[in-house]
């Protein structure tokens, strides 16, 4: 569930680890942060939506859990490459 408020501490409470535990635990199985994981999920949502709807970006933003647009377009050009609106664009062009 990428866009509902996650923190390693709710995710360490369910599962009954440490957040220290379950931090490098995560780390030594997947090679990323459990915080690197949750942004790249919620790109990959992002980046579903504006190939294959024509909602607007500040309602993806939102629906796929980031915190403000300038969180999310620092997040999607760190993974993608390119901003949304490019991405949007690109994608209408093939």
């Amino acid at each position: 569930h990428p866009a509902e408020a996650l923190s390693i501490e709710f995710l360490a409470g369910r599962l009954g680890y440490s957040k220290y535990y379950l931090s490098a635990l995560f780390k030594k199985e997947t090679g990323c942060s459990i915080g690197d994981y949750i942004k790249i999920a919620r790109v990959e949502r992002a980046k579903v939506l504006l190939a294959s709807t024509n909602i607007n970006v500040e309602s993806i933003w939102e629906t796929v859990g980031f915190s403000s647009r300038s969180v999310f377009g620092k997040a999607f050009h760190s993974v993608v490459g390119m901003t949304p609106r490019e991405y949007r664009e690109q994608k209408l062009r093939l």
